[in-house]
């Protein structure tokens, strides 16, 4: 706790001034992009609300930190090597009409996200969907990209910062998440691309004549070497090794993701400074801070007093998720929300639900993922996309697909 009520007031509006930085994505009059804000709040909370600085540092989880860097190794090999590129570009190649080219894409995307963060195939692939779509309106291809990634993110551990979150503080098994996950993805897909379909009629309706790409550069041989330990990676976390060695669960995402990072490296062939030039660091500072922010405000009591969220029933607390992930962001809501989760009744419920309605309500806004905000900024050269241009097919697509998910949680 700490020492005194002044100290516990400015843990209070330390938290606010840090969530009102991650809300606005950045303050330019004092020069704050979200990972600096995260970082000022961290230091504001040793240095003012006096908490001692090995707190700070207890507070920092490194299962998360290591999973994200192991992961970022992985696809860092893979953008190097071309992979995501040849991917986008074989879509192309082979849709014959605008619809089959959506569909495609839409699948390509969500799959990808499913075992690469989906923040990273938009990152990818939005450039070449851009040259592809150059004589069309791009709009419905950059959604359904976008959306379709959100979604497929969804159905693994690892398909998201949020669900990595997640997977480590519940111990719920890689398997029985995506035995959970999976058929609420593949429906949400399917309602994503319908209703992209419905509301952009007029252009899936005009002739469709494909702009011819040249084929971009693939390294087959560090593709395949890399797409094979990725397959053990995933054959690794579907297994209960925890069971056999006696490994905590906890551990167990982390330390696969760090040994397939480490194993990349000695296969990829490529120099490790560009690999390791390509993780993004920001994010792993991003994460670091905002355990210390939570952490802080959380010793003083604050946060328990919106448990009531979890108790209200999981429609109700699947809607606040929805609608907090799109205020404060998916990944800064499950850092606070993971201590009423841990206290309900049905704890591992409750887990589902919240990352079932924090990675579907990312299609409801343009903020609702940071990868909508690649995919817009990537895009504005070519095309703006308005905020109520995306509202309008965002929100009945998160309003169906948050409501059957949550039933189906409830069921199951």
């Amino acid at each position: 706790m700490p020492g005194s009520p002044w100290q516990a007031a400015a843990a209070i509006a330390i938290f606010a001034l840090t969530y009102t930085v991650i809300s606005a994505r950045s303050l330019r009059l004092l020069n704050l992009n979200r990972p600096a804000g995260v970082l000022l709040g961290s230091c504001l909370m040793i240095v003012v609300a006096g908490m001692p600085l090995e707190d700070a540092y207890r507070a920092v989880d490194m299962n998360t930190l290591t999973l994200l860097l192991g992961m970022m190794l992985i696809v860092a090999y893979l953008t190097l090597a071309g992979f995501f590129e040849w991917i986008a570009w074989r879509i192309q190649r082979s849709a014959p009409s605008p619809g089959r080219l959506l569909g495609s894409l839409m699948i390509a995307s969500a799959v990808l996200s499913a075992v690469f963060v989906n923040d990273t195939i938009c990152l990818l692939m939005t450039p070449l969907v851009l040259r592809v779509v150059e004589r069309r309106s791009p709009v419905p291809y950059l959604l359904g990209l976008v959306m379709a990634a959100n979604i497929g993110g969804l159905a693994t551990l690892v398909g998201n910062p949020q669900n990595m979150l997640i997977g480590i503080f519940s111990g719920i098994g890689f398997f029985d998440f995506t035995l959970r996950m999976l058929p609420i993805a593949a429906v949400s897909l399917l309602i994503a691309y319908a209703v992209l379909r419905l509301f952009y009629r007029a252009e899936f309706a005009t002739p469709w004549e494909p702009v011819l790409v040249p084929e971009p550069p693939l390294d087959r041989q560090v593709t395949r070497r890399v797409l094979s330990l990725v397959g053990l990676m995933m054959l690794a976390f579907l297994l209960p090794i925890e069971a056999w060695t006696g490994l905590e669960p906890r551990a167990k995402l982390p330390l696969i993701a760090i040994v397939g990072g480490t194993a990349a490296i000695l296969i990829g062939r490529y120099d490790p400074g560009r690999a390791l030039a390509a993780v993004e660091w920001p994010l792993l500072l991003f994460f670091a801070g905002l355990f210390i922010v939570v952490e802080g405000v959380s010793r003083t009591g604050f946060l328990a007093r919106f448990q009531n969220g979890v108790a209200a029933g999981l429609p109700a607390f699947a809607a606040l998720t929805a609608l907090l992930s799109n205020i404060v962001s998916n990944v800064p809501y499950v850092m606070v929300a993971k201590g009423w989760v841990a206290g309900s009744d049905d704890p591992t419920r409750a887990w589902t639900v919240m990352a079932m309605s924090s990675t579907l309500a990312g299609n409801l806004t343009i903020f609702g993922s940071v990868a909508n905000i690649i995919v817009l900024e990537l895009s504005r050269e070519k095309v703006r996309i308005g905020f109520f241009e995306y509202l309008r097919v965002g929100l009945p697509i998160t309003i169906v697909t948050v409501a059957l998910g949550t039933a189906f949680l409830m069921l199951v």
